[in-house]
């Protein structure tokens, strides 16, 4: 099969119908290297009873087709004609002695009276003989009469010549592979016979069918240059040239910037043309393919061609010794073309090692207070570069094929800068998004796990857009980011897409909240929620409104015209459909629409929020996942208080156009262990009349239980003993034994997949699979572990914490092994060792300490309470620890040593607009001084003429027998500043180099004039660097 899927006459085929197809023993799915050019339809096994024994391959350039699999022996494709007839073509695998195909085909074959603007081709192994086409001295099968009688019913013909043989093998020859065609197709017949020019590899000879028939293909898919192979010299050079005419009015209308938009495009898009080829891709290239592979098939053919002739036993064994042997030429050639592949991946840094990870991982499947008004500012030529240089390069462009890559090749033209500036500026103070911006592709994607893919739900809709606008969208997501976070106009619960906020935040204010409950002997019950949709299903008005609400008013305009008039074209294999309106929605794959989202489903979160006299809840946000925390003196009040909170959700989507998945609601009643309460054994005793008669179940038991349902609507969501959220299954009292389970499962499962990556003598090299080791095992191993394991919380035996690291060495240990290739008898720690990896109760403290650190120091609104007030002991004795309150307030904790403060972290340290300070750094030390020298003369020279005057300062931090201090020096001005900023264990010199700079710059604000020049020399280069891009603070700890 691997040869016939090669052959250049087979792949020019539009349909290619396989009997008896190779069963990939790894995964259900046959032989596929026509991924260019042919989509495979092979029916799942566990749907059809069996492994398929027939699969099709429909070319990409058919237009549209429908695919019906009947069963494991038999499928369907439909295909629409230019004369609006349907052509339905049936390939069939007929199991003699069951005949089960057969009798499918007497069902599904419509009657010739009933065939109004029908034909059909139907083709396959039927395993049958009869002299109607074998010839006449072929004998009777008893199945043979009943085929004849469907031919007759259903009007079709035999298409080929009696007696032609479709099976030789070993000098036996037989005619039992079909081709029956409708009599209306007679007329549009070209041939069909057996080709021999092509060898299948098999007994059963390939038959060659043509028919004259038009069919509409598919929509020719977007072409695409090769941008890796662009003549850079030639692109700038001729993109320079234009774009220095090239003016835009100061206020201009938005004609005039659609206008500009499109004259930049098209110097863009000439300057590609001249410079940049057209991609290439070639349906013919065979990964592996050797010289070797051409010659061995060439003699099976000479040999096969022989025993044609003559079917002499003896040619027929030397026939099968050079097939077989052709086999495995090719076997070896694909197999080492596969680890080149590995190998040439590999080596092209971590995105290819990342390509290479990713496969192995996925080939088994086939985010009312009183608010001052806010400015908006104009762009700035910095803010513009940053959001250029920020894109990724190779990101898939949109309808006009323009990757990023080409606006950071132009992101040094001081010239293209300064126009794109005026565009975007012109943009925000008209309110107005270009035209081009507003179109798009829709491409979808499989979502991950284990999916049916045939459910258009399976699948998430991704707008491909064109890159240019997304630079304008990155630039006002940015400002809008910073406005929610400087005047806090999102909930305090509403985490996902925040910056700074990670999973951990949101999962150890839950665990807070129950814990603190707990304590108070409260009962405490979690509801989670899916908006259905989500981005898809935002509405526009209610989005807009909701804008307004924020006092973010002056984003309104842009925002409503970024929604407007948006059109998108759905991109399929080899379909391309034309566009169309999409008047709801926001796009997936805009950098400003998760912002956005988290503004139109703000009022959802306050919603889940509620405070009545038996009950108090509070609402947690992960962008479209919504989890709702209740607590009350019993589960009764809970699921009355969680049924109110549904009410007003539910009036929350009626109001903003938007839906939920109730198949995807989970509850889960928490259960606390140091309780011993009778209603706890209630619960396994006594359901009487739980989910249909509520209320007489609490006129008894008042208290409830924690098997109670809540009612939706018509639905009742049963309790559940374990719950999902964010990724960390949580379950009723917060052991986390379903959680660590699924971590070793899914560890386990990835480790398997990355043997595909390498071996003992090929493949990846150790340090690539080290790497892929933590980058991708290590996460999934070890997610959520802040919450699921953290001794200092709860006193766990010695037996236990033992078992549960061992758990978890063991895998790291056989990681190891395939990583290193030692024998598997070889100890844990001298693998640790020798490789440089971590153990693995290190590396559990080690995250668990970075994660409490993160949080301590990190936005003090989404800190749970136990950072903050320590519990009295009565509670904590009743309620348990939380893992944060314990390596808080325990004595051998971590996040209070010796009384020190942690710095804390903001989301924005600058303004997105505020400029930086310019800065340079020479590559070595003798570039440097002649900087300085430099500088030092044109200021002299500066001073002699009177002119702008310029101070030079000169800083340095450093460290002496374990004492750090910082200065600040100013030779010509008479500044001499020093600073003590403690011992070694307080500060550290980059501390105080970060301070020398801190201290010029205070001492020049205070002293001198507007008009004078400050020039600073650092020998930092880390100094340097923070202050050129300053970003968040490292939550270092603080004197």
């Amino acid at each position: 099969m691997a040869q016939f899927l090669r052959e250049e006459e087979v792949v020019s085929a539009d349909i290619i119908a396989i009997q008896e197809p190779w069963e990939n023993p790894f995964q259900d799915n046959t032989h596929h290297p026509l991924k260019q050019t042919h989509e495979l339809l092979y029916p799942v096994a566990a749907e059809m009873g069996g492994r398929a024994r027939v699969c099709m391959f429909i070319s990409k350039k058919m237009g549209e087709h429908t695919h019906l699999a009947h069963s494991r022996d038999c499928q369907e494709i439909r295909i629409k004609t230019e004369s609006s007839r349907e052509l339905r073509i049936v390939n069939v695998y007929n199991d003699q002695q069951q005949g089960a195909a057969l009798r499918l085909l007497q069902d599904k074959l419509l009657p010739t009276r009933e065939q109004k603007g029908v034909s059909y081709l139907v083709l396959g192994d039927f395993n049958l003989h009869h002299p109607a086409w074998g010839g006449g001295d072929t004998p009777h099968d008893a199945g043979a009469e009943d085929l004849l009688d469907l031919m007759e019913t259903a009007g079709l013909d035999n298409w080929l010549t009696p007696g032609t043989i479709t099976r030789d093998q070993a000098g036996s020859q037989s005619t039992i592979d079909l081709v029956l065609a409708s009599y209306a197709l007679r007329e549009q017949i070209v041939v069909c016979e057996v080709d021999h020019s092509v060898h299948a590899d098999s007994d059963h000879l390939p038959i060659l069918t043509l028919l004259e028939i038009n069919v509409p293909e598919a929509a020719d898919p977007v072409k695409r240059r090769n941008w890796k192979a662009m003549d850079v010299g030639k692109f700038l050079t001729f993109a320079s040239a234009n774009l220095s005419v090239m003016r835009l009015p100061e206020e201009p209308t938005p004609r005039e910037i659609d206008y500009a938009v499109n004259h930049l495009l098209d110097i863009v898009q000439q300057a590609a043309q001249a410079s940049t080829p057209w991609a290439k891709p070639s349906a013919w290239a065979r990964q592996g393919w050797t010289p070797e592979c051409t010659e061995a098939i060439e003699a099976s053919r000479r040999h096969f061609r022989q025993y044609i002739r003559t079917h002499s036993e003896e040619d027929w064994k030397e026939f099968t010794s050079v097939r077989n042997a052709k086999g495995r030429v090719i076997k070896k050639a694909l197999k080492q073309g596969f680890r080149q592949w590995v190998r040439d991946t590999v080596d092209k840094g971590p995105r290819g090692l990342w390509k290479v990870s990713k496969w192995a991982r996925m080939r088994d499947q086939s985010t009312s207070s009183n608010i001052p008004t806010l400015h908006s500012q104009e762009g700035d030529t910095p803010a513009v570069t940053n959001a250029i240089k920020r894109a990724p390069p190779d990101k898939a462009p949109g309808e006009d094929g323009i990757p990023n890559r080409v606006w950071k090749l132009l992101a040094d033209n001081d010239r293209f800068v300064a126009v794109l500036t005026a565009i975007f500026d012109a943009c925000m103070r008209t309110g107005y998004n270009p035209r081009h911006f507003q179109a798009s592709i829709t491409v979808t994607l499989r979502k991950g796990g284990p999916r049916d893919f045939r459910q258009p739900k399976s699948y998430r809709p991704v707008a491909l857009l064109n890159t240019l606008g997304k630079i304008l969208e990155s630039i006002i997501a940015t400002r809008i980011a910073w406005a929610v976070e400087e005047y806090g106009l999102l909930p305090k619960t509403h985490l996902g897409g925040r910056k700074g906020i990670s999973v951990d935040h949101a999962i150890q204010l839950i665990l807070d909240r129950v814990h603190y409950a707990w304590g108070r002997g409260k009962k405490v019950s979690m509801l989670l929620l899916d908006v259905a949709g989500a981005y898809d299903n935002v509405s526009h008005e209610r989005l807009l409104n909701n804008i307004k609400q924020l006092r973010l008013g002056q984003f309104a305009p842009w925002i409503a015209s970024f929604l407007r008039n948006r059109s998108t074209r759905i991109k399929l294999p080899g379909y391309l459909s034309d566009s169309f309106p999409t008047p709801t929605g926001i796009p997936q794959g805009s950098p400003i629409s998760p912002i956005l989202f988290l503004l139109f489903n703000a009022p959802l979160i306050t919603a889940c929020g509620l405070r009545t006299g038996i009950a108090k809840s509070a609402g947690f946000g992960w962008v479209d996942d919504v989890a709702v925390l209740v607590e009350s003196e019993s589960y009764y009040n809970n699921t009355i208080t969680l049924e109110k909170i549904l009410g007003k959700a539910n009036r929350w989507a009626r109001r903003h156009a938007a839906g939920f998945a109730p198949d995807k609601f989970e509850l889960i009643h928490f259960t606390n262990r140091n309780e011993n309460e009778t209603a706890q054994g209630l619960a396994a005793n006594d359901t009487t009349h739980i989910g249909s008669d509520i209320f007489d179940y609490a006129t008894q038991h008042p208290e409830g239980n924690d098997q109670m349902p809540v009612q939706y609507n018509e639905l009742s969501i049963q309790p559940t003993q374990s719950a999902k959220y964010l990724g960390v299954w949580l379950d009723k009292h917060l052991d986390f034994d379903t959680h660590r389970r699924r971590l070793l499962d899914k560890a386990n499962g990835s480790l398997e997949a990355l043997r595909a990556m390498t071996g003992s003598v090929w493949g990846a090299s150790l340090v690539a699979m080290r790497k892929v080791y933590q980058a991708v095992v290590v996460p999934q191993m070890l997610y959520g572990i802040s919450a699921w394991y953290c001794p200092a919380a709860r006193p766990m035996p010695a037996w236990e914490m033992k078992r549960t690291v061992n758990e978890f060495t063991k895998v790291q240990r056989r990681a190891a092994i395939l990583i290193s290739g030692a024998f598997k008898s070889t100890s844990a720690a001298a693998l640790n060792v020798e490789l440089f990896i971590t153990p693995v109760h290190l590396l559990m403290d080690q995250i668990i300490q970075e994660s409490a650190i993160r949080i301590q120091t990190g936005a003090t609104w989404a800190q749970p309470e136990c950072l903050r007030r320590q519990r009295s002991p009565g509670e904590i004795k009743k309620g348990g620890w939380s893992p944060l309150e314990a390596l808080r307030w325990k004595k051998d904790g971590i996040l209070d040593p010796k009384g020190n403060v942690c710095d804390s972290r903001k989301a924005f340290v600058l303004a997105p607009w505020e400029a930086r300070i310019p800065c340079a750094i020479d590559k070595d030390a003798e570039a440097a001084r002649a900087s300085h020298d430099k500088i030092e003369m044109e200021s002299l020279q500066q001073a002699a003429l009177d002119r702008t005057p310029t101070v030079l300062f000169f800083t340095d931090g450093s460290g002496y027998e374990g004492q750090v201090g910082a200065s600040a020096v100013a030779p010509r001005e008479g500044v001499f500043q020093r600073r003590y900023l403690g011992t070694s264990e307080e500060s550290t010199v980059y501390v105080a180099e970060l301070n020398g700079i801190e201290m010029a710059v205070a001492k020049f604000a205070n002293q001198y004039r507007n008009n004078t020049r400050l020039i600073i020399f650092s020998d930092c280069q880390a100094a340097i660097q923070a202050v050129q891009k300053p970003k968040r603070s490292s939550g270092q700890l603080g004197p």
